[in-house]
Formats: structure tokens, sequence, C-alpha cells
């Protein structure tokens, strides 16, 4: 029985070209909304088992809202404090569905008011729409159904046989956790630019294991924790580094890059212990190298997956003691770290930073995302001009020099970033220049400079880092993600090699929270 006009079955039909595409997309379950507290939450949940003689499907804590939920036949029953749950009591019901891309771009054409544009949320993807008469609805697009670790049942991840073999997307085993240990539910990580010469072996600088989960970074939630761990929890929102160092009470404790690489020595010992990274559904990683992402409920979390681009910046900008009010030079502004170097600098409370690079298109959109404290200088490879370029951009001199060159072949730039430093002066070398810089003595005696070199980032990095996002000094949003899913690595990896520093290339894994 039609439902839309009454004028018989002779009238002209009018043109309805935003329903073309009803075929393709489905509603596959509808639920309400039932709001509560925390305190009847309990009696609620059996009111609607009883209600519809059924029982409770499943049961899960939303990190994104704080919001506790639970799943009874056409219901989504909502629990929390009344501040968390006033955020979200406009949404009226849930729609599950296959295909979030395509109902967005439909309820857009037919009227609906895109409140939340589609984010990676817990369990898949959503969006939050109004309709045209006034109802709000959260639509879901979860991800292929996996069992959990409990169940002892297989993930989804890429196995490379060794740097330069094969690299395969397989069923593994999800890994046991133990004692010391973290098993993380991977939700998204960035990847690197350098991640398919990496794997094809091109990069000899780099040592890793035979037949080996690639991936050093990732978000997640906690699935299960090990013996031995203390603070962290099931459920919990974390970021996981790959710098790992051994906590033993020794001078020069073993350390790697899980999922990267180890500098050898005791280091090689260290990484058959962690071999496995975070290109899969599931990562085990030491609960010394987990975070917790606490009040950033808001942000999306391909967005928020910046954040592991600027923890290697920030490492360096703490090593070299940066202060408010200082000058700093960023060499190698124009790479990615480079990028999220001189972010983070103002974010750290600089008074002035100067971007020094050679691509001028790319300095001029880094100095339109940071501001007028951002002077850019486009570099000639000549030193002494070089030099005086950078002392004039920064009005007579720097604090500080925070020196990110990647692969570069000659040491001009860093040499140029040396001397326009004030005297006392500290310049941070954290890139990876193949080239020997020849220092001139006296320049660095009669001038107190002082040079750090720098590898990673404090074990606890990530705390006072997701503080500045938290307290909105360090904006990730000029970083913009790039989102592909776990499957589509190549595509994921050609993306990373071309992508710019003001882009990060995300992978997500979607998970069903049954």
């Amino acid at each position: 029985m039609a439902c839309t006009g009454s004028e018989g079955n002779n009238a002209p039909k009018a043109e309805q070209k935003p329903n073309e595409k009803r075929e393709h997309m489905r509603i596959q379950e509808r639920a309400f909304r039932v709001y509560t507290d925390e305190e009847h939450f309990e009696d609620v949940i059996r009111f609607y088992e009883g209600l519809q003689g059924i029982g409770c499907e499943r049961r899960v804590r939303i990190p994104e809202t704080g919001v506790e939920a639970a799943k009874v036949g056409g219901f989504l029953l909502l629990a929390g404090d009344r501040e968390r749950v006033d955020a979200v009591r406009q949404v009226g019901a849930i729609f599950y569905l296959d295909s979030l891309d395509e109902f967005s771009s439909w309820l857009e054409q037919v009227g609906a008011e895109i409140i939340h544009r589609p984010r990676t949320v817990t369990g898949g993807r959503n969006l939050t729409a109004r309709h045209p008469d006034g109802l709000v609805v959260e639509y879901f697009e979860a991800g292929r159904a996996r069992p959990t670790a409990a169940g002892r049942a297989t993930m989804k991840a890429w196995k490379l046989d060794r740097l330069g073999g094969k690299l395969g997307f397989v069923d593994a085993p999800i890994p046991d956790v133990r004692p010391g240990s973290v098993l993380i539910r991977v939700e998204t990580q960035s990847l690197m630019s350098y991640l398919k010469p990496y794997l094809e072996g091109a990069l000899k600088a780099y040592r890793a294991p035979e037949d080996f989960i690639p991936g050093g970074n990732a978000v997640g939630v906690i699935e299960a924790v090990g013996a031995d761990v203390w603070h962290l929890k099931a459920g919990q929102r974390v970021v996981a580094s790959s710098h790992l160092v051994a906590r033993e009470n020794v001078q020069e404790p073993g350390q790697i890059l899980i999922g990267i690489t180890s500098p050898g020595g005791v280091g090689d010992v260290l990484q058959q212990s962690w071999k496995n990274g975070t290109l899969a559904e599931y990562a085990l990683f030491p609960a010394q190298a987990v975070t917790p992402i606490e009040g950033l409920d808001d942000y999306d979390l391909a967005q928020l997956t910046a954040i592991t681009r600027c923890v290697v910046p920030y490492g360096g900008l703490v090593r070299g003691r940066l202060a408010a009010g200082e000058t700093v030079i960023v060499n190698g502004a124009t790479g990615a770290y480079g990028t999220a170097a001189v972010l983070l600098a103002l974010a750290m409370g600089a008074a002035h930073v100067v971007a020094a690079g050679r691509n001028k298109e790319m300095l001029d959109q880094l100095t339109k995302a940071g501001g007028s404290r951002v002077s850019p200088v486009v570099l000639s490879g000549d030193v002494e001009k070089d030099t005086a370029a950078l002392r004039s951009a920064a009005a007579g001199g720097a604090h500080l020099a925070f020196d990110m060159v990647g692969n570069a072949k000659e040491p001009n730039s860093t040499l140029a970033a040396l001397g326009a430093l004030y005297r006392g002066g500290r310049i941070v070398l954290m890139g990876s220049s193949t080239a020997p810089v020849p220092l001139n003595y006296l320049q660095v005696m009669f001038n107190n400079l002082e040079i750090i070199g720098n590898f990673m980032h404090a074990q606890n990095a990530y705390l006072p880092l997701l503080a500045l996002v938290r307290s909105d000094q360090l904006d990730l949003r000029p970083i913009r993600p790039n989102v592909f899913s776990l499957s589509d690595l190549e595509h994921a990896m050609a993306a990373a090699e071309t992508a710019g520093s003001l882009e990060l290339v995300v992978v997500i894994s979607q998970h069903r929270n049954c």
C-alpha cells in the first residue's frame, strides 16, 4: 500500500532520485534507546527482559560517552550519571546498518541534519542525524563479528616472514596474556610513510625478527590484563607505544621498537620476547608501554590517532628542555615529524617557531596551520646564507633547534640551524641523516652550545601529551586523517608514501561488541 500522496493510482509520480539507492542500503536492525541511571540499571534490564521474554544479548561500557549500554531485543538501554546521560538523551533510536557511508549521503540528499558525521567509535562507525520530523537517530555500522579473546578464537593479522619476504593477511591465534602484559583490541593505528620500503627490506638499518606482525603504534581498548598489572583494566581505551626499554637497574638497559626494529645486542633478545606489533585485530603489549586515554571521548578516533605521530617530536622537545617564551628552529619542518614538532612547540609555550625546509608550498600550509607565531624559511643549501636567513626569521637567534631531517645526504641544514642559535643554545638531533656533521670546535666552545642526541621519548610521554590535547593547548585537527581498513593495507601504504606532512594515513580495525 502506498503511503505517499492521496491522488489515486493515476496521479503522476514525482521523481524520487534520493530513493534510487534504496536497493543497496539496508537497515538490519532497529532499537529504541532508553535512558536511566546506574542505580536502577539492573531493574530496567530485568523489566525489558520480562517485557519481551528474552535475555540481555550484550552489555558494554562505551568509552566515547562513559555510558554503560545493554541490548535487550528491540531496546538499547543506556545508564550513567546525569551529566553523561543528558549529553546523549536527545537520541531516540539506533539503526544498525550495512553501509554507513551510503546512508550518510542519502540522509543529506533528503534534508536530514547530520549532527555528527561518520566517525570511528567502539565496535565500528556511527553518525547522528536529525530527521526532517525532528527524530534524532544514531546510525551505526558494526565491524565484522569477531569472537572474544576468551573464546580462543583467531584474529586477522598481517604477517611477514622476514624483511623483504612474503607478507600475508592471515588468521593468527589471539595472543594469551602473560604476567606484566595487556591484550589490546586494536581500533586504529597510523602508518609510517616508509612502511612499504621497510617491509620490502629496502631500509638496511632496520633489524626485525622472522615470522612477525609488523606495526608500531595503536589506539584500542584493553581486552584482558595479565598478572602483575595493577592499574590498567579491561575496557579502558589506551594508546600503545612501540618504544620499549627493559626495566632493569643496569647502566644500558635494552630497548626496541615493538613491531619495527632492534638496535642490536640485548635488544635482539628483547625483540624475540615482544616480536609482534599492531597490524592485527589484537595486540599483546607490555603494560609499561600502554597509557590510558582519559577525558577525550569527544575526539574522533581517527583524528586522535595523530597523537601517535606527535609523541616522537614531543620526546625531543622535552629532551631539549624547551621553556615557555623561547624561540625554536625546527629543521625538517616539512616532514611528518617536523610538522608535528612545530605544532607541539607552539602548544608547549614557544613564543616563536621558525619552520625550516625546502618545500615552500608545504611551509606555507604549515604557517597557515600554526598561525602568526610561525615564520617559514625556505632553505637554499648554502650554510652561510641559510644561517643568516634563520637568524633573521628568529629576530636575532633561537634558544633551541630541533633537527628532524630525514635521510639527508649532506649536513648543511643542520649546520645552519646550529649557527643560528643564541649563545648557550641547544640543538636536538633526532632525524635520520646519514651524513657526518663537521663541527667547528671553537664555535661550539665559545658559544656554550649544547648538542643533544635523542632517540624516541620517555616511557610516560603520552601522559603529558594527552593532557595538552585535553586542555586544548594542542589541536590535532590540522593533521587530517585518511582512513583505510586493516584488510586494505596495500592501498594504505601507497597513500602513506605520498601523503603530505599534514596528512595521516590511519588503519582501522572494526569489531562487533558481542
